[in-house]
């Protein structure tokens, strides 16, 4: 079983790889090519399903953790909390306007490719934050103790995509996935 800090790692680089394949539909759309909008619905309902219900709680307990084990870091971790609230609202509000596409509402081109950069900047400006400052306090700071305790409390989830198994309904994401230069390694 990989510890918590490690599957965290992980989820940030799978998360990546789906902001890439987010980004060149994204390219597509603003040089009035037609994106591919279910891929998109699919990348977006994702990033809803699994990093917005288990990995940001899973990152909300690990500093929680270092909170208590140490209050100075206090000012450096509540905004990222914070951020996990904000990430979650632009995830809705782009699955939302991703979804009114699919279902052939009229929708101005111009603010959903503003939702969709936002939402890129957004998770990449987030995940850059945790990799390079939060997550390198906290694993200096927490004991083998401390680490194991939270393995204990919050066990790995299964990631639908890029888990043991795949769920159907991410079945041809996955298979994007893999044929996408540089997205499936």
């Amino acid at each position: 079983m990989k510890h918590l800090i490690e599957s965290l790692h992980e989820d940030h680089r799978n998360l990546s790889k789906l902001l890439r394949l987010l980004e060149t539909n994204l390219l597509a759309l603003q040089s009035d090519h037609d994106p591919d909008y279910p891929l998109m619905v699919d990348i977006i309902e994702y990033v809803y399903s699994y990093p917005d219900v288990f990995h940001h709680p899973r990152e909300d307990l690990l500093y929680q953790t270092a909170m208590e084990r140490d209050s100075s870091v206090r000012d450096e971790i509540e905004p990222v909390l914070q951020q996990h609230s904000e990430l979650k609202y632009y995830t809705r509000r782009l699955l939302d306007s991703l979804n009114a596409v699919m279902n052939d509402a009229l929708v101005d081109k111009t603010r959903l490719k503003d939702e969709i950069h936002d939402f890129i900047d957004l998770q990449r400006a987030h995940i850059m934050l945790e990799e390079s400052r939060i997550y390198p306090h906290i694993e200096r700071l927490l004991t083998s103790d401390d680490i194991n305790w939270l393995d204990e409390q919050h066990p790995s989830a299964t990631d639908p995509l890029f888990g043991e198994h795949v769920e159907e309904r991410f079945r041809q994401l996955y298979k994007r996935i893999l044929e996408f230069p540089d997205i499936g390694s």
